[in-house]
């Protein structure tokens, strides 16, 4: 997403991925950001030993995603990215064992692995800031990985405060200082990268600060339902299960729950006994215990999305992996109308920021000096002129508030925010939920310039 470096234009592409897959290394989108007054930026990876092999693989995805270079190049006076991001809302197997790995399945980065990645994130922090936590980060997936337990736990160690963005699944090269790397390169050692903002101890310049917005993209349908007889196929990634109605001691089959989602939704009583992804998917409830390195594991609440395979006449099939007996789900589907009115708050929370209104709605202590100067978008793959009819819908609510301003954006395989809005989902007295990873939505990250107070 961007203007036209010819006519100005600002337009929404989805690249086509057959076209990329020969030419990767030739395609992408570089990103250059330069000084920002208050912060200090750097590239910081999540690496695996050499020599380890990965955890469990991952899982065959079905959709279809387009490659982009994404460049991070870290230096004393500015930092350039060039995020190799993802677009798609699901990855093909054939794309990227071609474009990347010659492998076609997600893998888990190991628990070690990624304590080590957080704790390098916050001896950055604290080694620039007088903080040991980072003002936010853009995170960046390797085509392959899964990062939802690596989600979870910057989430976990991460204060609610600190932005999380980014697309989960692309490739990456950066470099920071003199040290480049890349990861389609053989050393095959990089999971992802986070790109931290961490606050500067010199303040006396103002500050840059982060807006967060959220556009959701799918409707819940049906009932929820408790899993039971949970089976895990590693070699592959997904899980077969049957169910429970929630409050109900009646053991459903796959042909079941297919029955009773047929009746919940008119529409579905055409299909075959099937259901395709990424149109439904189940969000599972999730009580599960994290730690940082030797700290005390302690309980928290994640939510996340598998995508429906199909079922038969015992199971129920997802992929991923990490459902267990007892956790609580429901079905949901993409959902262009549910888009379409969530695009609407998000163009009121952007219009609250553009007056200088002071708004839970979004990330800041803020006054009514703001000055928005730029803009990312991370949208989902299956969004787009497809989905809604028209194009340029996504961009729409920043263009529309903040007309001539900068604003850049990616189709993402995999779109992370974490649950700081209201337009997310964090209900009022609820407990911490760790839900970064969604799917047919868009994230906006706004950010604005506050000029130094008079004291300073």
């Amino acid at each position: 997403m961007g203007r036209d470096a010819l006519t100005g234009e600002f337009k929404e592409v989805k690249w086509d991925a057959d076209a990329l897959i020969s030419a990767i290394v030739d395609e992408g989108i570089v990103l250059t950001v330069g000084y920002l007054p208050g912060l200090k930026v750097e590239a910081i990876p999540l690496q695996r030993p050499a020599k380890v092999e990965l955890g469990e693989p991952g899982n065959h995805a079905t959709h279809t995603c387009v490659f982009y270079f994404l460049w991070f190049d870290v230096t004393l006076s500015s930092t350039s990215l060039v995020l190799i991001a993802v677009e798609g809302g699901r990855c093909d197997d054939d794309a990227v064992s071609c474009a990347v790995r010659g492998e076609g399945h997600k893998k888990t980065p190991q628990e070690p692995w990624i304590d080590n990645f957080v704790m390098d994130i916050k001896e950055y922090s604290a080694s620039v800031s007088s903080c040991q936590f980072p003002v936010g980060i853009m995170l960046f997936g390797e085509a392959t990985s899964d990062m939802e337990l690596l989600l979870k736990k910057l989430d976990y160690a991460m204060p609610m405060d600190t932005f999380i963005v980014g697309n989960e699944r692309g490739s990456v090269v950066y470099r920071s200082g003199n040290d480049y790397r890349s990861i389609c390169d053989n050393t095959k050692d990089i999971e992802a990268v986070a790109l931290v903002f961490a606050q500067d101890k010199d303040r006396s310049s103002g500050s840059i600060r982060f807006h967060i917005a959220f556009s959701n993209g799918v409707s819940t349908v049906g009932a929820r339902y408790k899993a039971d007889s949970v089976q895990t196929n590693f070699d592959v990634c997904s899980t077969r299960l049957m169910a429970r109605r929630e409050g109900q001691q009646e053991l459903l089959d796959g042909q079941s729950i297919l029955l009773e989602l047929k009746n919940s939704l008119p529409k579905l009583q055409q299909m075959e006994n099937h259901i395709q992804r990424p149109e439904f998917l189940i969000r599972v409830i999730k009580h599960r215990k994290f730690s940082i390195g030797a700290e005390k594991p302690m309980p928290r609440k994640s939510i996340a999305y598998h995508g429906v395979l199909g079922v038969d006449e015992e199971y129920l099939y997802v992929d991923g992996i990490g459902i267990k007996k007892g956790d609580i789900f429901q079905f949901y589907h993409s959902d262009p109308n549910a888009a379409l009115v969530s695009l609407t708050v998000v163009h009121d929370v952007l219009n609250n920021i553009k007056m200088g209104k002071n708004s839970r709605r979004f990330m800041g202590d803020g006054d009514n000096s703001i000055n928005v100067f730029g803009g990312f978008i991370f949208a989902c793959y299956g969004r787009g002129e497809s989905f809604f009819g028209r194009h340029d819908v996504d961009s729409s609510p920043f263009l529309e508030n903040f007309p001539g301003v900068p604003l850049g954006g990616i189709f993402c395989c995999g779109e992370i925010v974490r649950p700081c809005t209201p337009l997310i989902g964090q209900h009022q007295g609820a407990g911490p939920i760790s839900f970064c990873l969604h799917t047919y939505g868009t994230v906006y990250l706004v950010m604005s310039y506050a000029p130094p107070s008079v004291e300073q």
